[in-house]
């Protein structure tokens, strides 16, 4: 997929949930954080449907750590991992183009859903 971002646009924090991204800048400029699902459970996606839709209605919390927090800019080159820089999001500091290409794509099922998720700070994180 190619995508084409203004200045100023925000991809809210998500995940490629067992998939790999390979990811190309072609221009421009992202503030980019990425973080690391610390459970297994949540980092593969090991539950049912159901599960997964009880996880969104009840607004689970889940344990991640900060992986990387960059500016990406020119032609540079990233490969997400279903345990690396999964969950991420990013603001464009310029118009901006990218190539995303998620293998195996995404799937209607639990295994390979997109959630969206609100970072929230926590005694722990401090």
């Amino acid at each position: 997929m190619l995508f084409f971002i203004r200045k100023g646009t925000r991809m809210p924090l998500h995940d490629h949930p067992n998939m790999c991204v390979f990811f190309r800048m072609m221009f421009g400029k992202l503030s980019y954080r990425s973080y690391d699902k610390l459970d297994d459970k949540f980092r593969y996606n090991k539950f049912t449907l159901d599960e997964h839709h009880e996880l969104i209605e009840k607004k689970r919390r889940i344990g991640v750590k900060l992986a990387n927090e960059t500016v990406l800019s020119g032609s540079q080159f990233m490969v997400v991992k279903p345990s690396r820089n999964n969950l991420h999001e990013f603001v464009a500091e310029e118009n901006t183009a990218f190539f995303d290409i998620c293998l195996p794509n995404y799937t209607a099922d639990s295994l390979r859903r997109i959630t969206y998720f609100k970072s929230i700070i926590t005694e722990n994180n401090l």
